[in-house]
C-alpha cells in the first residue's frame, strides 16, 4: 500500500509547502497552444483527502509520452512551486518520481478524494506597487514561501523614486522598490533554484566578475551590454543588462561585493558566451530590485574555479572557454594591432607555466594588456573564462568576459608558488603551442596509415595530428563562391536584380563581393592517402595565392588558372590536421581539416627520423 501525503494540497496552497509530498495522479489532459511554445500538460492531483488541478513543467513531457505518468499512478512531487498566475495560485511541478503505476494500487482513486474549495485568489498587497506576492519554492533543503515583514525601505538600499509610468527598455533605475519588503527580510534561495516557473525570486550572490561594457554596431543598430557573474555556495550564475541599464548597473556593482537580486527575466543560457554552472541566465530590466547586503558574508565564495592543467589544454577543443592558472614565466612588450573593423586594440601575450612543466601562451586585450606589468617576479595568474584558441597552435584567449586575478588567495595559487620558486623555474619545459622552428607543433606525428589505425575521429571531440605528405590533387570544381564583404561575415551572397550582393544574413545588397575559399586535397604519404579540406589561409600555403587573386585570375586568364592546380601537385608540406568522423549517406567516414600548413624543414625532419630509427634498434 501506499500512503499519500494527506493535507499537502491545503499545504502547499497556504504557502506551508511540505517536502516532497506524494500523490496521485487522477486525470490528465494535454493543453493546446495556438503559439510555437511548447506542449503542455495538467494533471488532476489527490492527496487523498483533496484533489487540485496541477501544471507540469516542458521538461517533464517525456514522463507522459513514454506512459511513466499515467492515470491512477502514484508520483512524488520532488520539486515544485505555487505560481501566482492572474491571480490565481497554480501549482507547477518541476521535478517528480514514479512512486507507483496504476496497476499496482488497483487502478482507482485512493481514499475519497473531494474538490479542494481553498480560496486560492490572490489581491495584490498594498505598498508592493501593486504586484502580487512572491512564489513559493520546494525543493530539497529549500521549504516555505515567507514574505517577510513588510515596512519601509531597507537601510542603504538604492530605490526608485521615478514617476510609475514605464519608460523604454533600459531607461529605469534598478533598485528596491520604495515602501517594498527589503529584499533581504525575504526567502532566499540558490542559485540551483533559479528556474522561468518562478514570478518571485530573490537571491544572495557575490559579484565574482565584472566586465567592462561592450558596445556593438551592426545593420540592426547600435547598443550595449554589461555582464556580470554572482556566485554562492550552490554555483554561479550570468547577469546581463542592455542598454542604458548597462551604464547604472556597471555603476551600481562592485567586484567581491554581495547583493541581494530579485525580478529579472530567467532565459536558459547561451552556452555560446556563457560558461557558468547554472542553467538559466538573467536579464535585468527597469523592475529588477538590487539591494546592497550590508553585512559581513564569509559563506559565499569569491570566484568559483574548475581548473584545467596546462597539459591538457591541447586535448580541449578549439572555442572552449576554460579556467587555468599558472605562473608567469615572461610576457611580451605591448603592441596594437588593427581589427577587421578597422579599430585599433592593445595587444599582450603572457606565457604561463604550471607543475605540468608545459607552457601556454595567453593573450591579453585592451585595458589587461595595458595595465599588466612584467616586473620580474613571476607572478602566480589564475584566469576563468580564457577561450581556447587553435590559431597558429594551441594558445588561450583572455577576452572581455574573462577575469584574470594576479596572486589570487587560494590553495592552488599557493601551492603553485611554492613548486615554482623550489622547483619549477629550473625545469626544462614543453610549449603546447607552436614551435616556430621549421613551422611544425606540438601534436602527435603519424603517418596518414597511422591515422586510421589509431580510429582518430572516433570520440566526441576530434582528435589531431601532423603528418608529412605530398598533394597528389586538388579540386578546382567549386574551390571558390562569393562572400560578403563585410569584416564579420563571410556567408555566401546572390547576386540581385540591381547588379548588386545580398547577404541574406546582414540583411542587405553589397556593390561587391570578397571570395572564399574551400579547397579540397588529396594527400598522400609512403603508408596511405587522405582526402583534407582547406580554408582560406591554408588553401592560400598549397596555392601560393589569396582567394581574391585565385578568384581574379579564374575570370582573366582561366588556362593560368589551371596550371596553378597543376603546379601544386606533388608538393610536400608538414600538415597539422583535425579528425573527425562524418556521417554522409548513412555511412561513417573520416573527415580532415587542415589547421595549418608549413613547408617541410629537412634538417628537423632528419633528426626525427633518426630518433625513429634510435627507437627502433
Amino acid at each position: 500500500m501506499v500512503n499519500l501525503t494527506s493535507g499537502a494540497l491545503t499545504a502547499i496552497l497556504e504557502e506551508r509547502p511540505p517536502e516532497k509530498p506524494v500523490v496521485q495522479v487522477l486525470n490528465m489532459k494535454k493543453i493546446v497552444s495556438q503559439t510555437n511554445a511548447p506542449e503542455r500538460w495538467r494533471l488532476q492531483i489527490s492527496d487523498g483527502n483533496h484533489y487540485q488541478p496541477c501544471m507540469m513543467a516542458p521538461q517533464l513531457n517525456s514522463l507522459v509520452t513514454d506512459n511513466k505518468i499515467h492515470k491512477f499512478c502514484v508520483i512524488r512531487m520532488d520539486r515544485y512551486i505555487c505560481n501566482i498566475v492572474h491571480g490565481r495560485k497554480i501549482i507547477i511541478l518541476i521535478q517528480t518520481s514514479v512512486v507507483k503505476a496504476a496497476e499496482e494500487v488497483g487502478g482507482r482513486a485512493l481514499g475519497d478524494p473531494q474538490i479542494l474549495n481553498l480560496v486560492t485568489t490572490v489581491e495584490p498587497s498594498p505598498g508592493q506597487n501593486g504586484r502580487p506576492a512572491p512564489a513559493t519554492l520546494s525543493k530539497p533543503g529549500v521549504n516555505g514561501g515567507g514574505r517577510g515583514d513588510s515596512g519601509g525601505p531597507a537601510t542603504g538600499a538604492y530605490h526608485n523614486t521615478a514617476p510609475p509610468s514605464r519608460p523604454a527598455f533600459g531607461g529605469a533605475s534598478v533598485l528596491t522598490s520604495p515602501g517594498g519588503t527589503p529584499l533581504s527580510s525575504r526567502n532566499i534561495i540558490p542559485i540551483t533554484g533559479l528556474n522561468p516557473y518562478q514570478n518571485r525570486w530573490t537571491i544572495k550572490v557575490r559579484v565574482s566578475s565584472k566586465p567592462a561594457i561592450r558596445t556593438w554596431s551592426n545593420s540592426r543598430g547600435e547598443g550595449k551590454v554589461f555582464n556580470v557573474d554572482l556566485v554562492d555556495s550552490t554555483g554561479d550564475v550570468r547577469a546581463t543588462a542592455f542598454y542604458d541599464l548597462a551604464d547604472k548597473m556597471h555603476s551600481l556593482f562592485e567586484l567581491g561585493k554581495v547583493y541581494y537580486i530579485s525580478r529579472g527575466r530567467l532565459k536558459p543560457a547561451n552556452r555560446s558566451f556563457n560558461t557558468t554552472s547554472c542553467e538559466y541566465e538573467i536579464t535585468l530590466n527597469e523592475d529588477s530590485e538590487v539591494e546592497p547586503c550590508m553585512e559581513v558574508d564569509t559563506s559565499l565564495p569569491t570566484i568559483t574555479y574548475n581548473f584545467v592543467p596546462i597539459d591538457s589544454v591541447q586535448g580541449v577543443e578549439p572555442n572552449s572557454v576554460i579556467d587555468v592558472i599558472g605562473v608567469c614565466r615572461d610576457a611580451s612588450d605591448l603592441t596594437t594591432i588593427v581589427t577587421k573593423a578597422s579599430k585599433t586594440v592593445s595587444k599582450r601575450d603572457v606565457h604561463l607555466v604550471d607543475r605540468s612543466n608545459h607552457v601556454v601562451n595567453s593573450t591579453l586585450w585592451g585595458a589587461e594588456a595595458e595595465g599588466f606589468e612584467d616586473d620580474g617576479k613571476f607572478p602566480v595568474i589564475a584566469i576563468k573564462g580564457a577561450r581556447v584558441s587553435d590559431f597558429g597552435g594551441r594558445s588561450l584567449n583572455v577576452g572581455f568576459n574573462s577575469v584574470l586575478t594576479i596572486n589570487p588567495d587560494i590553495p592552488e595559487a599557493h601551492q603553485l608558488r611554492g613548486w615554482f620558486d623550489n622547483f619549477g623555474k629550473n625545469v626544462e619545459t614543453t610549449s603546447i603551442s607552436e614551435s616556430r622552428a621549421g613551422g611544425t607543433m606540438q601534436t602527435a606525428f603519424l603517418t596518414l596509415s597511422q591515422v586510421k589505425e589509431l580510429n582518430l575521429g572516433q570520440r566526441e571531440k576530434p582528435d589531431y595530428f601532423s603528418v608529412k605528405a605530398s598533394v597528389v590533387f586538388v579540386k578546382k570544381d567549386n574551390c571558390l563562391y562569393k562572400a560578403c564583404p563585410s569584416a564579420e561575415c563571410n556567408k555566401k551572397v546572390t547576386e540581385d536584380n540591381m547588379g548588386g550582393y545580398f547577404c541574406e544574413k546582414c540583411n542587405q545588397s553589397f556593390p561587391e563581393f570578397k571570395y572564399r575559399m574551400i579547397l579540397s586535397i588529396n594527400t598522400a604519404d609512403h603508408s596511405e592517402s587522405q582526402w583534407m579540406t582547406c580554408f582560406q589561409d591554408t588553401g592560400s600555403e598549397i596555392l601560393g595565392k589569396s582567394a581574391q587573386e585565385l578568384g581574379e585570375l579564374r575570370e582573366a586568364d582561366e588556362n593560368a588558372f589551371d596550371n596553378l592546380f597543376q603546379h601544386a601537385n606533388f608538393k610536400e608540406f608538414v600538415f597539422r590536421a583535425r579528425a573527425k568522423m562524418d556521417t554522409y549517406n548513412d555511412e561513417q567516414r573520416l573527415k580532415c581539416y587542415c589547421v595549418s600548413v608549413a613547408s617541410v624543414n629537412f634538417v628537423q625532419e632528419t633528426r626525427r627520423n633518426i630518433e625513429l630509427i634510435n627507437q627502433m634498434m
